[in-house]
């Protein structure tokens, strides 16, 4: 009977985990959305100018924070950790759609993926969990848009991918290289993954 109460208790708890965190993603929409404000098809005048103040990350992490802030004191270590670990799964989903929505050239993408490891870095310093692997598919958008030229996929790609494991598939991989403004649709079309 105890063992049937523990069991009770941690489907309660884990409820309340996913109602919390299901109530706390749509506060984050607007803190992502802002990605598409920014453009990522940048000069580098304006790629110095991101890295002495990179707004779209600034601007993500306050928002964060004043999520979680109320949280921090209010919850248990471990369940701060499962809010944050879930919150992070929720902004990976929300950030990936979006990133889909923006265009790049070779210095934007360079700029996301500065951001990608500043929201990483940030992530992981407020949790006891490793935040990395939830990014993997986020990072792996990263690797595509800073290839030189869409050919350059098949040194990271099948055989020569060594120990990573893609999340993308072949077609994502079209579809994340087609945001570049500089890569030719035929080129990307001719590739054979």
């Amino acid at each position: 009977e105890l063992n049937s109460c523990v069991h009770g208790f941690r489907q309660q708890l884990e409820r309340g985990h996913v109602q919390l965190c299901t109530s706390l993603g749509p506060k984050l929409k607007p803190f992502i959305d802002a990605f598409l404000t920014f453009s990522h098809d940048i000069s580098e005048d304006e790629f110095a100018s991101f890295e002495a103040h990179d707004q779209f990350v600034e601007q993500l992490v306050t928002g964060l924070d004043s999520l979680l802030l109320p949280f921090k004191s209010a919850l248990t270590q471990d369940n701060y950790t499962t809010l944050v670990s879930q919150l992070t799964t929720e902004l990976t989903v929300q950030l990936e759609k979006t990133v889909l929505k923006a265009n790049f050239n070779q210095l934007g993408s360079l700029q996301f993926d500065k951001e990608l490891r500043a929201l990483v870095a940030y992530l992981s310093t407020v949790s006891q969990w490793t935040i990395r692997d939830k990014f993997s598919r986020l990072t792996q958008f990263a690797t595509v848009l800073n290839l030189e030229r869409p050919a350059e996929i098949h040194e990271y790609w099948g055989s020569n991918a060594g120990p990573v494991t893609w999340r993308l598939t072949p077609n994502e991989i079209r579809t994340i290289m087609a945001l570049r403004n500089d890569f030719r649709e035929e080129d990307i079309t001719r590739l054979k993954l």
